[in-house]
């Protein structure tokens, strides 16, 4: 195998590659979120597997803008 430097080796140590679909923390489950006090909840039933990668690739659909008001319903578009 033929590394990015051209540099010729015999093996390289497998990495592990965890893919998600797109996640959406907005509206119901920002609210549910801060009802309970906890920002890890989204996670709670995957986030040991997550863990076990040593690549993870989420496709975050939710923006992280400061001062943005949250919403239970419809979007907001902010610029």
């Amino acid at each position: 195998m033929i590394l990015g430097g051209g540099e010729i080796v015999d093996s390289v140590a497998p990495v592990s590659l965890a893919v998600t679909g797109d996640v959406l923390l907005a509206r119901s489950v920002n609210a549910k979120m801060v009802e309970i006090g906890d920002f890890t909840y989204p996670w709670a039933g995957v986030a040991e597997k997550l863990r076990q990668a040593d690549i993870i690739f989420i496709n975050l659909e939710t923006p992280l803008v400061k001062d943005c008001k949250p919403t239970t319903e419809g979007m907001k578009f902010w610029a």
